[in-house]
């Protein structure tokens, strides 16, 4: 049976005596080797390793053979007190690592290289001017393709050393998937000028479009058949909750979401690590009784190709379509990958009519079909791999490799303990 990170140290966190200094073990008894694998511990679980401090001024440095490791302390009910200790690590298969935790203060923090972002420039006065922002409440009434821009690329975006996503925080409420050939961050820069996305640029171009679909992770309520995109909530939300050096990660909050006159509640806490080919985003639906089948959507105006299914465990199956499905036609690999526990059915969304605004229609997208209940988060990861990024994604065989690795590794204990 698959434990949590939370039941690892539950079962395996021995205490010791309180200090500025401590270390844990940590031992993968598994044949699964682990490169940047996400380590998360929560802050309760870091205090059976070394002592917190009462004062925010300090930090806790992570050191793994001699060698200082990015970390960061992730704030994720923004109530100005860290809640998760975040790093990576690489453990091969039966063996064991020593980690070195030691407080410092903040203002001896390393300077870290930045593999990740997550963004949302706002133009309050939509004059070309973009600033950063933590926090945003969507004006009312806000509509697609609006001009002047209110944001810049139309919404967040977030991105790695390897692939980046934009969501479009209006009506439309889907991601656009950007494939790169660079490892720097650089979505927080393009589209300040008329840059055309659809064609190859020297950092790469949009893989994805998800014009007449639900994108690369969209959401839809379905009931008797039909897809109900997010088209009207009110409020809706960013917030920013962590910005790197590992992981990225905010929430888009969805309040009110109309659904023929029901009222839903829809929380997604979208996360992205550095090195991987995949985003996680932790959905929270609520506000009704019973369950309901939530759509996470798998396509783009040119994926024509149909989705497949793959159990990949006892606990996790993905969805997937892999060809020369980019917009420049070169081979692309886009998957979901979820718990086999909520699955209740995948396909294609019917034609759903023109909405309001005179967008286009919803048709033709793959999608998974999950049984969510009422407050219970359900995790998915969303996959896109580009050829051009690395020229063995144009092997399905490959591409369906890392997805299952993914679901592996889920499935592997690691024990964590004082020396």
């Amino acid at each position: 049976m698959r434990r949590s990170l939370f039941s690892f140290f539950l079962l395996f966190a021995i205490p010791i005596l309180y200090g500025q200094s401590g270390k844990i073990v940590i031992t993968n008894e598994s044949g699964v080797s682990m490169a940047a694998e996400p380590v998360v511990i929560p802050r309760s679980h870091v205090s059976e390793f070394v002592e917190i401090p009462s004062a925010e001024t300090k930090w806790l440095s992570i050191r793994i053979k001699g060698k200082e490791i990015p970390s960061q302390m992730d704030d994720m009910d923004q109530d100005g007190q860290w809640d998760e200790l975040a790093f990576q690590i690489d453990i091969e298969r039966n063996s064991t690592l020593e980690v070195k935790l030691k407080w410092v203060e903040k203002s001896d923090r390393p300077d870290f290289p930045k593999p990740v972002e997550a963004f949302l420039g706002v133009s309050e006065n939509q004059n070309g001017q973009f600033e950063s922002r933590k926090k945003e409440i969507c004006p009312e009434n806000r509509v697609a393709r609006e001009q002047p821009p209110r944001y810049h690329m139309e919404g967040p975006v977030w991105e790695n050393d390897k692939v980046g996503f934009r969501y479009f925080l209006d009506p439309r409420n889907r991601p656009d998937v950007f494939g790169k050939l660079t490892p720097k961050l650089i979505l927080d820069s393009i589209g300040l000028t008329n840059t055309h996305f659809g064609k190859i640029q020297p950092w790469g171009m949009q893989i994805l479009n998800s014009n007449g679909s639900l994108g690369a992770g969209g959401l839809a309520l379905l009931e008797k058949g039909e897809a109900f995109p997010i088209r009207k909530s009110d409020p809706t939300q960013f917030v920013l909750i962590s910005d790197g050096p590992c992981r990225a990660m905010f929430d888009l909050i969805f309040e009110n979401w109309d659904v023929n006159g029901a009222q839903y509640q829809l929380r997604q806490r979208i996360s992205i690590w550095a090195g991987k080919y995949w985003y996680k985003n932790e959905l929270l639906l609520s506000g009704f009784t019973g369950t309901r089948s939530l759509v996470v959507g798998l396509g783009g105006e040119k994926i024509q190709n149909p989705a497949v299914y793959k159990s990949l465990s006892a606990n996790f199956a993905t969805i997937f379509c892999h060809g020369p499905l980019s917009e420049n036609k070169d081979f692309l690999g886009l998957a979901i990958q979820f718990p086999s526990k909520v699955f209740d059915g995948y396909g294609e969304t019917p034609n759903y009519k023109p909405f309001p605004i005179g967008e286009d229609s919803l048709s033709n997208s793959p999608f998974a079909q999950l049984k969510m209940k009422s407050g219970q988060p359900v995790e998915v990861l969303i996959f896109a791999a580009w050829e051009k990024s690395d020229e063995k994604f144009s092997n399905t065989r490959y591409f369906l490799d890392i997805i299952q690795e993914e679901a592996d590794k889920k499935e592997v204990i690691l024990k964590f303990a004082s020396k």
